[in-house]
């Protein structure tokens, strides 16, 4: 983001555009490893992109798109390094791994992934171990330096910082298993659009999942939404049951396919994507701070990757059957398009907000100051407004506190600060 900033200005339209590179980048990564692993390579390739996580990721400016683009190009890199028994390729690997980790603490998991894979692959030590060892060096590198910059290590307190957030949220294993199943079943749907080609039996089981999750979704309506059900209208309650249904089917469809394939090639391939899938499962829903779309963005790839072997197996490439597969990327990527463009419409009614506090805003002679962060800070700052300093920034009779009510943590203002009201501003549609 700072490199292209230099280079291209800080411009709205220059830094997305920016982000497409390493958005490509995941496709094509994904491309490469699936050579190894798959007969359609290029399906796999769509089908890990064209997903909610990856392309809402790949159109806003966070670093975890960069993460995976670099993820996948590790893998690679490694891949080939093992095959041709060369190892500068492992090493251009290894310091992949440590820019995949260093754009976003997630790619740290790399390192067990191919000790693992490695280990179970070629059984006996090597210079390989050597090469692993950079990404490690390096991160324990990064965490002295910021220790000694900042007080703390940066890499070590996102842990922490996991911990007592998930702390005081105080929820249940079960719980967390719940919602970041959902998530993933909502973020990486690419087996639910290929259930028509993967056989009865599997959809017969998808079709029971789904009839559960409706179930589970109905009873627990109020939980999700902290309304009653006799509160809320019919449409509402369809809406959500009929997604908890379709989320849940597809995640358990792609933990069900993992599963599957490990036990059917008991391989060091199979055991890779299972791995990766559960890997990155765990750390979403189990983890993180808080279960999210971008936390899950490390699934794509395997989960394309796994929704081809099945394809492979059921041989469904020669046939129509091949050709209508192809054929379901396109309403896949075109309500991708729709969910981006809610996102979209989202981030613009920050800027619409910064536009209307920074200039419409009715007050009298004091000043304004704002808090929180995203987009609405980048606007904010765009028009010259003063940010908030907890610290430091003292207001006074007169003055305007701003507050956006969709930023994270946020602070609530005592009634003490006198006349307080909400201002709201359209969304998608």
């Amino acid at each position: 983001l700072a490199l292209a900033g230099v280079v291209f200005g800080f411009a709205e339209p220059l830094i997305h555009s920016a982000f497409l590179l390493p958005a490509a980048l995941v496709g094509f990564g994904t491309y490469r490893v699936a050579t190894r692993f798959c007969s359609q390579p290029l399906f796999a390739s769509f089908a890990a992109v064209l997903t909610p996580a990856v392309l809402i990721s790949a159109s806003n400016v966070m670093s975890t798109i960069t993460m995976l683009a670099f993820y996948v190009l590790a893998l690679d890199l490694w891949l080939t390094g093992i095959e041709r028994g060369r190892l500068g390729y492992l090493f251009l690997a290894a310091f992949a791994v440590s820019a995949s980790a260093l754009s976003q603490y997630f790619g740290a998991s790399l390192v067990p992934l191919l000790l693992v894979y490695t280990a179970l692959r070629l059984r006996k030590p090597g210079w390989w171990l050597a090469a692993l060892a950079v990404p490690v060096v390096l991160l324990f590198m990064y965490e002295l330096a910021t220790r000694q910059l900042f007080g703390y290590g940066m890499f070590s307190e996102a842990g922490v910082y996991a911990q007592q957030f998930r702390g005081e949220e105080a929820q249940s294993f079960g719980v967390k298993l719940f919602i970041g199943t959902l998530f993933a079943g909502g973020c990486v749907w690419t087996a639910l659009w290929c259930l028509p080609w993967l056989g009865w039996r599997v959809q017969l089981a998808a079709a029971v999942i789904a009839v559960l999750g409706a179930i589970v979704g109905w009873v627990s309506f109020q939980a999700l939404t902290g309304s009653s059900v006799g509160e809320a209208d019919a449409l509402s309650r369809v809406s959500l049951t009929s997604h908890v249904s379709l989320f849940i089917a597809a995640a358990l469809l792609l933990f069900g396919l993992a599963s599957y394939d490990l036990y059917k090639t008991r391989s060091a391939d199979s055991l890779l994507l299972f791995l990766w899938v559960a890997g990155t499962f765990v750390f979403a829903a189990v983890v993180n701070w808080t279960a999210n779309g971008r936390s899950l963005l490390g699934m794509c790839p395997p989960a394309a990757i796994l929704v081809v072997r099945a394809l492979d197996r059921r041989g469904i490439w020669d046939a129509v059957r091949g050709r209508l597969a192809w054929a379901a990327l396109v309403p896949m990527g075109a309500l991708c398009l729709v969910l981006v463009y809610a996102d979209y419409t989202l981030a613009g009614s920050a800027r619409a907000a910064a536009r209307y506090m920074a200039d419409e805003l009715p007050m009298g002679a004091g000043r304004k100051v704002y808090l929180g962060h995203w987009g609405f800070q980048y606007y904010m700052h765009e028009r010259g407004m003063e940010h908030f300093d907890l610290l430091g920034t003292t207001v006074g009779p007169g003055d305007a506190i701003i507050l956006p009510t969709n930023n994270m943590r946020q602070m609530e203002m005592p009634e003490v600060y006198g006349h307080q009201f909400a201002v709201s501003f359209p969304v998608f549609p």
